[in-house]
């Protein structure tokens, strides 16, 4: 699935398993923004009615970002939440270099 980004310069896609148990998304940084910060970015496709363990995925190593602190669950590895805080809210995510992506894993807690 595409996601809609809240940037042009930001893109998300993934997939969710058919019983909303898993899912992984890729969010990537096209270019430089014009923002200092990237916004909420929403997470569509989960269950809202189930929590999620939120965790980073570095197979290819940790993405180059312009922060000298990250979001507070990207600092500690990973973070619970709602459903529904995800599909509506979004979470809050690094501020990636252009030509940077970042490989988001969830699994029902």
């Amino acid at each position: 699935m595409h996601a809609d980004a809240p940037d042009p310069a930001e893109q998300l896609d993934g997939v969710v398993a058919e019983d909303g148990s898993e899912a992984v998304f890729r969010y990537a940084r096209l270019a430089t923004s014009t923002r200092a910060l990237p916004g909420r970015v929403r997470l569509p496709g989960l269950r809202e009615d189930r929590a999620y363990r939120l965790t980073r995925r570095e197979v290819a190593g940790p993405p180059s970002t312009t922060q000298r602190v990250p979001p507070e669950w990207f600092a500690e590895g990973g973070v619970t939440v709602p459903g529904a805080v995800l599909v509506r809210s979004g979470v809050q995510l690094p501020n990636l270099n252009p030509s940077q992506a970042l490989l988001l894993h969830l699994r029902e807690a």
